[in-house]
């Protein structure tokens, strides 16, 4: 699983399209959690110096997402926040929208089990101060003895045509930039590796 993994973090890798904010790193609070625990994971994203949004023909504002795709049992995540320690704003929080993954993952990075994704609520500024370093976060509770995931954890920013729905690029006006994924794994101590 681990192989497959590492390939797909290279597809991701070279899939990047190069937006306003870039995906650095993912980590939990503590990846061997005991059972019934709950965790915290840290997206770590930071801003960068490219292209001005509007002269890509793109709003000043895009809804930002993150992805979880992974294989696993008995972990439930939730409370999703982007910017929780009020880096660059208000934290916004963010809600469950399943299209963002069927659309974002044809443009970022193919799909390794089961997924969610999180946007945030409304828009937020599409592009941070450069090099301005923030994260976006959310919990897992792990379930009993067995417990555990492993995955990807990405993140990107949704350009939205108005409609407040995610649509297929291409069809629609909507945009999708992928800022990074990151291989994860979180596991009690008698959590079995899926295999491939």
């Amino acid at each position: 699983m681990m192989k497959a993994l590492a390939a797909v973090a290279a597809i991701a890798a070279a899939s990047i399209l190069g937006g306003c904010i870039t995906q650095t790193g993912f980590h939990w609070t503590d990846d061997s959690p005991k059972k019934n625990e709950t965790v915290k994971g840290i997206v770590d994203l930071k801003g960068v110096e490219t292209a001005d949004v509007r002269r890509r023909g793109l709003e000043p504002e895009a809804y930002f997402f993150l992805l979880i795709s992974a294989e696993g049992t008995d972990v439930d995540v939730k409370g999703f926040k982007f910017d929780p320690d009020k880096v660059l704003g208000p934290s916004v929080k963010m809600t469950e929208e399943p299209g963002v993954a069927e659309f974002a993952n044809s443009e970022c990075a193919p799909p390794v089990g089961q997924e969610v994704s999180y946007a945030t609520e409304d828009p937020v500024a599409a592009e941070p101060p450069p090099n301005k370093a923030f994260d976006a976060t959310f919990k897992a509770e792990v379930g009993g003895s067995g417990a555990g995931i492993v995955g990807l954890v990405g993140s990107g920013q949704w350009y939205d045509d108005g409609d407040g729905n995610p649509e297929e690029p291409g069809s629609s006006g909507d945009t999708y930039e992928c800022s990074g994924f990151a291989t994860t794994v979180l596991a009690t101590k008698q959590f079995e590796m899926p295999t491939p």
